[in-house]
């Protein structure tokens, strides 16, 4: 996105691939950075990014309708016509966008991945996811739709190289306006970024806690001066550097990699709920202030096995036909390569070093043996 603005203002200057990963590592960097060496900033940021994202949606919202345009779609366009240009049928192409638009909600776990570091994770875990889907919904909502009655040529922003842009644009018809809110969004995403790595550093050294990454000793190492798993935090960022490089070579490759994320994150969604389906849920779950009680739940975890089951075939559709090498879906084939990889690594011998996490919640009537883990762990607080 920040290339492709700096092309709408020199027209001659064409963004390269190699060029747009210079960013992606640039910002990969920067967050890294902060992540490792400002951990006690990391609370104040967030809140800025937060107010900033919240101030954000208010003047875009606003600006959009007060300065939309009399050529503007008319309701009847934004909540009854239906333009289908993926090749597929109206329905498969409306259950492809539902996979697609998944990715806003992509790090709605985030609080999970630092559960330890909360004083009162049981009640301020689900508080944070509920209240981030409760947000979400009543502020996309109304900027989708604000979004959707300001645009006077779809063609235009189908064919945008940055949609929203194009969209600000034709909403403002002000190219510094569009700009300044186009780059509003960049510097919350810049925010998000940062979330994504403290969280998969924290993933990362609680998996080598448990053994489950080779060298788990030195990922597993909490950093003297600052209280932060560096090691595991640099090698997450060293990973997605690294495989940013696969969009240099295919743009389709990479992107099938995100659509991983996303659909590996449903699976490690569907996966605890099957065991409580098949295990009970009262016999797994200890007391808790959040409880969907004794018929909502199950109804709930079996919904989301189903919905999961389903979103996995569908995300491994193509977005639209006809299907080239340059637009394929390669998410099937990432499938089975990182399965290979898991398997190979677990007969390999993280079967016999792999122990699992020590649960240390209090309610629990199974926990897993003790494990002298006081040389690894970073401090935590149980409940």
């Amino acid at each position: 996105m920040a290339g492709n603005l700096a092309g709408i203002y020199h027209l001659n200057y064409v963004v390269e691939a190699w060029q747009t990963w210079m960013i992606y590592f640039l910002l990969v960097l920067m967050a890294t950075a902060i992540v490792c060496y400002l951990p006690t900033a990391l609370p104040r940021g967030e809140m800025v990014m937060f107010v900033s994202s919240f101030l954000g949606f208010i003047v875009s919202f606003v600006t959009c309708l007060a300065m939309r345009s009399e050529d503007g779609q008319s309701a009847k366009a934004v909540f009854v016509d239906y333009q289908n240009t993926s090749g597929w049928s109206d329905g498969t192409s409306f259950i492809i966008g539902l996979g697609t638009c998944m990715y806003a909600y992509l790090a709605i776990d985030g609080a999970c991945h630092i559960a330890e570091e909360l004083p009162n994770p049981k009640r301020d875990v689900p508080r944070a996811m509920g209240l981030t889907m409760l947000i979400g919904i009543l502020t996309v909502i109304p900027w989708t739709v604000a979004f959707l009655f300001s645009i006077t040529d779809t063609d235009a922003v189908a064919s945008s190289s940055i949609p929203v842009y194009t969209i600000y644009l034709q909403a403002t018809r002000s190219q510094p306006a569009a700009t300044v809110l186009t780059v509003w969004i960049l510097f919350v995403y810049f925010g998000a970024l940062v979330s994504c790595i403290v969280t998969t550093g924290r993933l990362a050294y609680a998996f080598a806690r448990d053994g489950g990454l080779p060298c788990s000793g030195f990922f597993v190492k909490i950093h003297p001066k600052y209280p932060s798993p560096i090691n595991a935090t640099m090698a997450c960022a060293a990973v997605i550097i690294i495989y940013g490089l696969i969009y240099i070579g295919s743009a389709a490759a990479f992107n099938s990699f995100i659509s991983m994320s996303i659909l590996s994150l449903n699976l490690t969604y569907a996966l605890p709920q099957a065991i409580l389906l098949i295990r009970g849920r009262e016999r797994v779950l200890p007391k808790r202030p959040f409880n969907l009680g004794r018929h909502f739940g199950p109804i709930c975890n079996a919904f989301s096995i189903l919905w999961v089951l389903f979103i996995t075939i569908i995300f491994c559709f193509p977005t639209s036909l006809p299907t080239t090498v340059a637009s394929m879906n390669y998410v099937s084939v990432i499938i089975v390569g990182i399965s290979f990889l898991i398997l190979i690594s677990w007969w390999g011998g993280k079967r016999k070093t792999f122990s699992g996490p020590t649960i240390e919640i209090q309610g629990l009537e199974v926990v897993l043996p003790d494990r002298d883990l006081t040389s690894a762990r970073a401090p935590t607080t149980t409940n």
